[in-house]
């Protein structure tokens, strides 16, 4: 695909760069906004599991049924997380390839200080961004809600009753479509919804 070609003339190019700056703060403002509704969805699972677990475990009879909820509200809340962290990779992407470059031009200058270049380098290390972005994401939105199901199993009286097997299915349903999300947004690095591809915005000046 051919790079998008923006010609500023010299008469324009302040302007053109007080555009640009314009683009490039309101993405790092949406970025910053969306990575706040992250932490907040975190904070929201961690209370979700500690009250539903602590309201099963407060008396004997409480039914498991109560458990089956956990891996639905966190499941839907990880795909919440997903998908702000989708847009963040995108709206950064765009940052770096579009956004830097017609700055740059519009400036004269050769290059600038790019914090989203150094963010994909760190996308490109599989090892580094399981273990740093991966791992935590799973154990709570996945991994603790997939051992609270397996124990609803384990001390259901019955696991056939449509009481108890119909809030189980939709649990493994909703926690299937998370994993296969985490897998493709975080596991293979984003390059679904990124984009590597792309093209590159190229300025060109008379």
């Amino acid at each position: 695909m051919e790079a998008r070609i923006t010609v500023v003339k010299p008469d324009y190019k302040p302007t053109h760069a007080t555009i640009v700056l314009a683009i490039f703060n309101s993405l790092r403002d949406e970025i910053k906004t969306r990575s706040t509704a992250q932490a907040a969805l975190v904070g929201l699972n961690v209370t979700a599991i500690g009250v539903l677990g602590g309201f099963f475990f407060g008396k004997p009879e409480n039914p498991p049924e109560i458990l089956l909820l956990i891996p639905m509200v966190s499941s839907v809340l990880g795909m919440l997380w997903i998908d702000h962290a989708i847009n963040i990779a995108n709206q950064g992407s765009f940052i770096q390839k579009v956004v830097m470059p017609e700055l740059m031009q519009s400036i004269d200058l050769p290059s600038i200080p790019n914090y989203e270049v150094s963010i994909r380098c760190m996308e490109k290390r599989a090892g580094l961004r399981l273990f740093v972005l991966g791992t935590p994401i799973l154990l709570i939105f996945a991994g603790i809600p997939l051992a609270a199901m397996l124990y609803a199993f384990y001390v259901a009286p019955s696991t056939t009753t449509a009481r108890f097997l119909g809030p189980a299915i939709v649990s493994c349903i909703l926690l299937a479509v998370f994993l296969w999300l985490w897998i493709q947004a975080i596991g293979r690095g984003g390059q679904l919804w990124t984009g590597e591809d792309a093209p590159v915005s190229e300025v060109k000046t008379p």
